[in-house]
């Protein structure tokens, strides 16, 4: 590979490539694996909201103790 193909692939390494909810949403019932992201990914949106709505002193102590 190319020292530019290279960067290129290292760039978008964390770049998701397909998006699964548009191209194969039923992929969900049948991937295991898939499903469990899914559900990580809509818990982490329902504490992002969360933390976001609580005063500032609290969302500091949830920060300080699990933040590494």
């Amino acid at each position: 590979v190319s020292k530019q193909a290279k960067e290129f692939l290292e760039y978008i390494s964390e770049e998701p490539l397909i998006d699964v909810q548009q191209d194969n949403p039923h992929l969900y019932e049948h991937v295991e694996a898939l499903a469990t992201v899914l559900r990580l990914r809509q818990q982490l949106k329902s504490l992002r909201a969360y933390l976001f709505s609580c005063r500032a002193s609290v969302a500091e102590d949830l920060r300080r103790r699990y933040a590494p």
